[in-house]
């Protein structure tokens, strides 16, 4: 299954709110950013303490914290609880542990994150616990992101370590990049800026939907 899923990426309450309100008018899933100085020193996100998630969406949390153990926590607690919580794999391996180990005790999806330089090799035995990848391409919690498609090669990587593995894409996708992205293998498409900075962002993420169908 291909879908195209919009993006929260938010430094405050305010713009939080008005990003969860838009996605939820045009969709029925949200993917939420959120990041600490660790990972994002020029522009960390909102505080995880701030975030909700709406009843009427399926949601994706990505943290990207070095320790992500008490967003784990705050998110598990929660209610609605998010379908996945996705980890950065180059956080704290300690506390990757036990979040994973929270996240599958408590039934929510569990999501892996890479970012460019990581080798999906020198994560194989995380990944075999996960549900979903992300191959992250652009700039950590920002909807300024460039798809560098040359990672596109870790698709084949990452289904040599898990063959049922979902593999989702997070950084400069638009209506020029999707289908190369969905022909290499891509099954998720976390959007954000194409679709917030869109006139019209319902019809982007129709026209973002066919396009990644289009070549399944």
């Amino acid at each position: 299954m291909k879908l195209v899923v919009p993006t929260v990426t938010a430094k405050e309450s305010h713009a939080y709110r008005s990003q969860m309100d838009l996605v939820a008018s045009i969709s029925n899933f949200v993917h939420v950013d959120l990041s600490s100085p660790a990972f994002n020193r020029a522009s960390p996100l909102l505080d995880f303490r701030s975030a909700y998630l709406e009843d009427i969406l399926d949601s994706s949390v990505h943290l990207m914290y070095q320790q992500p153990l008490d967003a784990v926590q705050y998110f598990l607690d929660l209610t609605p609880l998010p379908k996945m919580i996705i980890l950065q794999v180059e956080s704290d391996s300690i506390e990757v542990l036990e979040s994973i180990k929270l996240i599958k005790d408590s039934g929510v999806l569990l999501g892996l994150a890479l970012l460019q330089d990581s080798k999906p090799e020198e994560y194989s035995s995380l990944i075999k616990m996960a549900d979903q990848v992300v191959i992250f391409s652009g700039n950590l919690g920002e909807q300024t992101g460039i798809a560098d498609l040359s990672l596109t090669s870790k698709v084949t990587e990452l289904k040599k370590i898990k063959p049922e593995l979902e593999i989702a894409w997070d950084g400069g996708i638009n209506k020029q990049n999707i289908e190369q992205l969905s022909k290499a293998g891509i099954d998720i498409f976390y959007v954000g800026g194409a679709i917030h900075k869109s006139t019209d962002p319902a019809f982007e993420v129709r026209e973002l939907q066919a396009l990644a169908e289009s070549v399944a």
